[in-house]
C-alpha cells in the first residue's frame, strides 16, 4: 500500500504540471517538482526491496509511515488546488500559499527521514546477506511461479476425495444427478473438481464434458456461450442469437449424450434454475457438478442432489505440500523442519493458505530466524474460519514487489473470472 500511496501522490503532482486552468507561482512549481523528484527516489528504493531480504517488522512500520505521509500530502495539495481555484480573496490565496510552503517543507523532511531509514534497512540486509547465502534461484522460481502445470505436480490429501467423487459420478442412479462439492474458500474444491474432470476414467465414461466458472455475479448469456464453446465449435453467427436460442442449442447438443457439466465457484443456485430446461435427462448417467461454499446452493431445482464435503489437510499432508512447494525435490534442512511443521500447522489444513505461505518462504532466506518470523506473523486461529485465513493470504501479497502490489489492487476492481485480451 505504501508504493500505491506514493504513486498516487506523484501522479497528482504530475497532473498539476498539465493543469492549464491554474497559474502556479515559481516557488510553487519548484516545490512540487522537488517533492516529485524525491518521491521517484523512494519508488526506486522500494522497488529495490524486492530483491532483498530485510527486517519485515521495521519495513512494515516504515511503509505505514510512507503511506501516512503520502495521504496527508495528497490531501493538502488537493485542498490547496481547490481553494486556489475557488477563492476570490487574494489574502486567502496568499495565506494558503504560505501554508503550502510550510507543508511541502515538512513533506521533504519526512521523505529524507524515510530515505535514511530505507538505507539503514538495506545496509543491515546487505550485511546479513554476506553471512547467510541466498536461496538458489531455481528453488524460488519453482515455488513462487505457480502455473497450472506446476500445481499439478503435487496434489496431496485428496486421494480419498477423488475416489469418492468418481464413484458418485460413474455409479448409480442412471437419471440425471447433481453433486455439489462443498467447502470453505481455499480448501481445494476447484482443484478436486479439475482432477476429476481430467481423470482418464471420467474422460472415458462421459461422452461430452464442459466446464464453466460462474462466480458471484454471473451473466446467463456468458454461461451459455461458455458451455457451448466447451462442447462444440461455434461460428460467429452464434453470438447474434438470443438467450432462448442458445439454451435450446445447448439442449440439442446434450440430447442423447452422457454428459458431465461442471459449474465452478457457484454462489447462487438460480443458475441451475435458469438452465434447467437445457439439461436433458435421458437416464444414461449424466451428471452436473457444482463447487460452492454454500451447502444449499442447489435447492432451487427439482433434481436429486448429493454433497461431498471437503476435509482439511492433515498435519502430515500440510507439511508435505509446504515442503514440496518450497524445496521441490530437495530435502528440507533439518534445522528448518520443526519450525516448518509449526508453520504448516498454523495454516490449519487450508491448501490455499499453505501455498501462500510457501510462496513467501521461497522468497526469503532459508534460515531459522527468518522462518521463525513468519511463524510468529501467522496467528493460529481457534476455529477454521474464512476471516482467520486473511493473515496467511496477506503474506503472499506482502511478498510481491511494490509495483506488482499496485497492479494487484488494480485488478481487484474487475469481476472474478473476467476474461480480457492482453495487449501486444
Amino acid at each position: 500500500m505504501a508504493y500505491v500511496a506514493i504513486t498516487s501522490l506523484k501522479q497528482t503532482l504530475d497532473q498539476l504540471k498539465m493543469n492549464c486552468k491554474l497559474e502556479f507561482t515559481f516557488d510553487e512549481v519548484k516545490q512540487f517538482k522537488a517533492v516529485s523528484e524525491e518521491i521517484s527516489v523512494i519508488q526506486e528504493m522500494l522497488q529495490d526491496s524486492a530483491d532483498r531480504s530485510y527486517d519485515h517488522t521495521m519495513m512494515k512500520h516504515l511503509e505505514r509511515g510512507i503511506r501516512d505521509m503520502a495521504h496527508k500530502a495528497e490531501d493538502f495539495i488537493e485542498e490547496f488546488v481547490y481553494i486556489k481555484a475557488e477563492a476570490l480573496d487574494d489574502a486567502a490565496i496568499f495565506e494558503e500559499e504560505l501554508s503550502l510552503h510550510h507543508h511541502m517543507r515538512e513533506v521533504l523532511s519526512e521523505i529524507n527521514s524515510i530515505k535514511d531509514m530505507l538505507t539503514k534497512i538495506y545496509q543491515e540486509s546487505d550485511a546479513a546477506a554476506t553471512k547467510v547465502p541466498r536461496a538458489r534461484n531455481h528453488s524460488v522460481e519453482h515455488a513462487s511461479g505457480w502455473s497450472s502445470t506446476q500445481e499439478e505436480t503435487l496434489v496431496v490429501g485428496i486421494d480419498n476425495d477423488l475416489l469418492k467423487v468418481k464413484e458418485k459420478l460413474t455409479g448409480l442412479p442412471h437419471k440425471l444427478d447433481i453433486l455439489t462439492i462443498v467447502g470453505m474458500g481455499g480448501i481445494g474444491k476447484t482443484t478436486l473438481a479439475r482432477k476429476v474432470f481430467n481423470d482418464p476414467l471420467i474422460e472415458y465414461h462421459f461422452y461430452v464434458r464442459a466446464w464453466v466458472t460462474v462466480s458471484q455475479k454471473y451473466v446467463l448469456r456468458d454461461v451459455l456461450l461458455g458451455l457451448l464453446c466447451s462442447l462444440t465449435r461455434l461460428g460467429d453467427e452464434i453470438f447474434k442469437e438470443k438467450n432462448d436460442q442458445l439454451a435450446e442449442l445447448l439442449y440439442r447438443t446434450l440430447k442423447g449424450q452422457r454428459y458431465l457439466i461442471v459449474f465452478d465457484a457457484v454462489w447462487d443456485g438460480k443458475i441451475l434454475y435458469d438452465l434447467r430446461r437445457s439439461f436433458p435427462d435421458d437416464r444414461n448417467g449424466s451428471r452436473i457438478v457444482l463447487t460452492s461454499r454454500l451447502i444449499d446452493v442447489n435447492m432451487c431445482v427439482n433434481l436429486d442432489s448429493h454433497h461431498h464435503h471437503m476435509s482439511f489437510l492433515s498435519l502430515n499432508d500440510s507439511w508435505e505440500l509446504l515442503r514440496h512447494k518450497v524445496f521441490s525435490e530437495e530435502s528440507c534442512p533439518p534445522e528448518l523442519e520443526v519450525i516448518g511443521k509449526e508453520i504448516a500447522q498454523k495454516c490449519q489444513g487450508l491448501p490455499l493458505g499453505i501455498l501462500a505461505v510457501a510462496g513467501h518462504l521461497s522468497s526469503i532466506r532459508k534460515t531459522k530466524d527468518c522462518w521463525k518470523t513468519v511463524a510468529d506473523d501467522i496467528r493460529s486461529p481457534e476455529s477454521k474460519d474464512q476471516e482467520n485465513c486473511l493473515d496467511i493470504l496477506a503474506l503472499s501479497y506482502k511478498s510481491l514487489p511494490h509495483h506488482l502490489k499496485a497492479c494487484f489492487l488494480y485488478l481487484g476492481a474487475f469481476p472474478k473470472s473476467l476474461r480480457s485480451l492482453s495487449g501486444d
